[in-house]
């Protein structure tokens, strides 16, 4: 029998190989824009929804010029200097600890105003962080005189370029420090290294957590209140139209984009915590995709039948979100869903393929290799079992026929090579087709002699009577051809044929490269030991106690008791019938047959 065509090797490299490709291909998928801001807003999402409620911050409060400040101003923009020269005085009175002043002041106005504001900057005894989208190597000179005894910070906040969205500390612009980064600084705490996601939560009833004072109600409040005693106070406009900027808790209200002076706060509040992670780390990133990767995988391969994709589809769906839910809820990070998502779906996909792919060259291999020495039925069977593995041995039940020609080496040595080459090969044509003919499986040939099973993987119930029929069939035939040689001047030996029945193993034996479907065992060793015993009793056919087909009667048939075969552990009861009985047999079966 050919060997397996099942390369082991080839077959992982190749899985192996899909999978790389598909890691890959998912990254890629992951990185495009519309991609990442799905993720993004799934994210964002959770964020706005799920982000802790905490009460007000009691180390930051913001100042805020609103519409209501500006009624009574005679103009909008740029903030009357004297407005803001009076809110400055009026905070220093209130004892803050810091001063952040998110208003760019970089061109003059009116004079009075200005020096009004450079007045009240020089006064004051708090320190404080000024806004600034100049260096001191760009600064003109009136910003040289508002900027003076101010740590300079840029209120530069980075968006993402995918969506726009505001989710990381702004760490450093150029040569100046990020707003929130120079706030920390000046309380001792030392920004990160780069530009970080900043951590978001809401204040009860899904108001911000910051105290937030109207600057015009700022002299209304007693000094002795305490309200803005050494906190950091953020100066800033929160105006409907002016500086908003969405952020990951644009979902959390109908108003989606926060005053950049709020967004300002969140990024200290997260440096002054300690700046906790928010993501999960890239490593550990990794190892969640290919988790994804293997899962999704695995399903391909084992999944059926194949509506049951569709629930899987589903779980391939929900599952990133509930993970996703679950790792925010418990360490507040965030992981991507889309990705582990493309990720689990194709690989799926391509280890489904794969999979009918080695399963098309199972089936390729089973009609290959049995369909010239096996009833069709049997590997009709063999291929609409999918699920069948020929690679892995499997212990079952068969009976087991053998058979060798008596004196060959003589009718090798007495003939021609030409005549012995077309005489065995008519023979053992003839052998095969009978034993195909009755149902069975040529394992092999060996010699002069053919090794053939019947069952496996039929139950051996339903084929002990053709196994029977076959050899009684294989008695005649043989004696027929034996005939007809000898007709022709060819003198060539008689058939002997061994019948056994018993448990063997079965599979693809001898390697990748060299496999075979072949069986294994003691049932196996017995009925090649049985043989043997047949040519010393010069018997055409044994048959042990085990292979007998119940109903069968052994009249005519030679018994022998207790006989110790070769190299068997224990004696076995035999049947062996002589060429002159095998006419009898012949009909006996025959009424079995016909329940008679």
């Amino acid at each position: 029998m050919m060997s397996s065509v099942l390369n082991v090797f080839n077959s992982r490299q190749r899985q192996t190989m899909g999978l790389v490709i598909v890691f890959l291909t998912a990254i890629l998928v992951g990185a495009v824009p519309p991609v990442r801001a799905a993720d993004n807003v799934f994210n964002d999402l959770i964020r706005s929804t799920l982000s802790p409620v905490v009460p007000n911050r009691q180390d930051i409060a913001i100042v805020a010029i609103t519409e209501d400040t500006l009624l009574e101003e005679a103009y909008r923009s740029p903030i009357n200097r004297e407005l803001l020269a009076q809110i400055l005085t009026d905070l220093e009175q209130h004892q803050p600890s810091i001063l952040g002043i998110d208003i760019i002041l970089d061109k003059p106005t009116e004079t009075e105003p200005d020096e009004a504001l450079i007045q009240a900057l020089s006064s004051l005894q708090t320190p404080r962080v000024l806004a600034s989208i100049h260096d001191a190597s760009q600064q003109t000179l009136f910003e040289q005189r508002v900027l003076a005894d101010s740590v300079i910070a840029s209120p530069y906040l980075s968006a993402d370029g995918f969506d726009g969205v505001v989710r990381k500390v702004t760490v450093q612009t150029g040569d100046m420090p990020g707003f929130a980064a120079a706030l920390a600084a000046l309380v001792g705490v030392k920004a990160p290294d780069r530009d970080q996601p900043f951590r978001v939560f809401r204040g009860a009833e899904n108001r911000l957590p910051f105290r937030i004072i109207p600057a015009h109600r700022l002299p209304d409040i007693p000094v002795n209140s305490g309200w803005l005693r050494d906190r950091i106070v953020l100066v800033g406009a929160i105006l409907d139209e002016e500086d908003r900027h969405a952020t990951s808790l644009r979902f959390a209200s109908e108003d989606s984009r926060l005053p950049g002076v709020v967004v300002h706060a969140y990024q200290l509040a997260h440096l002054l915590d300690g700046a906790p992670r928010t993501q999960v780390p890239g490593s550990g990133v990794l190892v969640y995709l290919i988790l994804f990767l293997l899962a999704g995988a695995l399903l391909g391969a084992k999944v059926r039948p194949f509506w049951i994709w569709g629930f899987l589809a589903i779980g391939v769906l929900v599952l990133p979100v509930v993970i996703g839910v679950l790792f925010y809820v418990t360490f507040g990070w965030t992981v991507p869903v889309l990705t582990p998502m493309l990720m689990a779906g194709l690989a799926a996909l391509e280890s489904a393929r794969q999979s009918h792919a080695q399963l098309a060259r199972r089936l390729a291999y089973v009609r290959e290799a049995f369909g010239r020495y096996m009833d069709p039925e049997i590997v009709d069977r063999l291929v609409a079992d999918q699920d069948q593995s020929f690679a892995e041995a499997k212990s079952g039940e068969a009976v087991f026929l053998f058979t060798d020609i008596n004196d060959f080496t003589g009718f090798v040595r007495r003939h021609a090579p030409a005549t012995v080459k077309a005489t065995l090969d008519e023979y053992i044509e003839l052998v095969a087709a009978t034993i195909q003919k009755h149902g069975g499986t040529v394992d092999r040939f060996v010699g002069d002699g053919v090794h053939a099973f019947f069952g496996m993987p039929v139950p051996i119930e339903l084929v002990r009577e053709k196994a029977w029929t076959c050899a009684l069939e294989l008695v005649d035939e043989t004696v027929k051809f034996q005939k007809q040689l000898a007709d022709e001047g060819v003198e060539f030996g008689a058939t002997r044929i061994a019948l056994h029945a018993g448990t063997a193993l079965f599979g693809d034996f001898g390697g990748a490269r060299h496999a075979d479907f072949t069986a294994h065992g003691d049932a196996v060793n017995l009925t090649a030991r049985l043989l043997e015993y047949g040519r010393d009793q010069k018997a055409v056919l044994c048959a042990t106690e085990e292979a007998l087909m119940p109903g069968f009667d052994m009249t005519g048939w030679l018994q022998d008791e207790r006989v110790q075969l070769r190299s068997i552990e224990r004696p076995h009861i035999i049947y062996c019938l002589e060429h002159d009985e095998v006419s009898k047999a012949v009909a006996r079966l025959s009424k079995i047959r016909r329940g008679v």
